[in-house]
């Protein structure tokens, strides 16, 4: 575990080197560890998929002595970015720039989230992750509640998400980083790349809705987003001219996102080995000061893992945080027409970024910002 973390932080000199290392850990005659590290500028969740499977064929033809018979993509990512090329040009790409700026309008530039030290002068990224489990039955039930709403889980689960942060910060225009896989086009599907985009989904939780009414909101605002989904972010900021600021992310300082997949590959069989994902490597950068993503895993089990950023929050804030979230799943499990400001997440309240006082206050105020 010390030599991957050591391995993890070491960064690549995209000039010099392959943005690729593996290392093969013998750890006794009949277990090891293959260590793969990639640069996220040539992977994504979806090709690491692609590539644990193909290596796996590659090794099995190998010991058999066999060609491996790969299958050929239908394109290669140089044909992606043809394509993104001239897709994101002339009428299209004015109609994508119009669009976002009447979506975002007026969206603050930045969350103010209650941190337990103040911003450094710039980023340093550094963070953890923490796991957590929603507890079964309550799993149950926030499927049942997705259903009755006719909803989707990832709606649902956002819709807490949204509903939490306006909770801990008073703000009700909540705008979150939603990334998206990027391969609409079928014959990408097979291709290793890195095709993710991020989105920006807003939250409008003013007037002091119910999760009920916030769902239906939020669920209207997703299916737009989506339909809207192939401008690239970088492309989207520098149009929309933020402010940049080097103590946080432009635009969107807390992300989301629900994995439909298990979030660790099931155990397989390379001919003559047994393999399975090996959990000892743990986050130690985020991207965002907060990141939740919600792994929904089984029928009767959904998990969480929340990053975040270790110059801004302490282990105990991050706890709190996956706790509020836990009592509020629960409340609008119970009372899906609970009223945002009835909604009690947090034994203290949070009054401005970096201070917190008063057990039990009302930290949310109807229709404000």
């Amino acid at each position: 575990a010390e030599f991957a973390a050591a391995q993890v932080a070491r960064p690549f000199n995209l000039a010099a080197a392959p943005p690729v290392r593996a290392h093969l850990l013998r750890l006794g005659e009949r277990r090891h560890i293959l260590l793969l590290e990639m640069h996220h500028i040539v992977i994504d969740a979806w090709s690491v998929q692609i590539v644990a499977a193909e290596v796996g064929e590659l090794y099995t033809a190998r010991v058999k002595g066999e060609e491996a018979g790969l299958p050929t993509p239908q394109a290669g990512y140089a044909d992606y970015a043809a394509w993104q090329s001239g897709l994101l040009s002339g009428e299209y790409l004015e109609r994508e720039f119009a669009h976002w700026r009447e979506r975002l309008l007026g969206a603050p530039a930045v969350l103010r989230l209650p941190t337990d030290r103040p911003r450094s002068v710039s980023q340093t990224l550094a963070g953890d992750e923490l796991p957590d489990t929603v507890p079964p039955p309550l799993a149950v039930r926030l499927r049942g509640l997705t259903g009755e709403l006719r909803s989707t889980m990832f709606v649902t689960t956002v819709t807490a998400f949204m509903m939490l942060l306006a909770r801990w910060t008073g703000v009700h225009d909540v705008v979150l980083a939603v990334p998206v896989a990027g391969r609409s086009r079928p014959e990408f599907h097979a291709t290793v790349g890195f095709f993710v985009n991020t989105v920006p989904l807003r939250g409008d939780l003013s007037g002091d809705p119910s999760f009920r009414q916030a769902v239906a909101q939020v669920g209207i605002a997703t299916l737009d987003a989506l339909e809207h989904d192939s401008l690239p972010f970088d492309m989207l900021v520098d149009h929309l001219g933020v402010p940049r600021d080097p103590t946080c992310n432009p635009l969107v300082q807390v992300g989301f996102q629900l994995l439909r997949t298990p979030h660790r590959a099931q155990p397989a069989r390379w001919h003559d080995v047994e393999v399975e994902e090996w959990d000892g490597v743990r986050q130690q950068v985020t991207r965002l000061d907060l990141e939740l993503h919600v792994l929904d895993t089984a029928a009767e089990t959904v998990e969480t893992l929340l990053c975040y950023r270790t110059d801004l929050f302490d282990r105990g804030s991050a706890e709190g945080l996956l706790a509020g979230y836990r009592s509020l799943l629960a409340q609008v499990v119970a009372d899906p027409d609970l009223p945002l400001s009835k909604l009690d997440v947090f034994p203290h309240r949070v009054t401005h970024e970096g201070t917190r006082s008063g057990a039990g206050a009302d930290t949310t105020e109807n229709g404000g910002m």
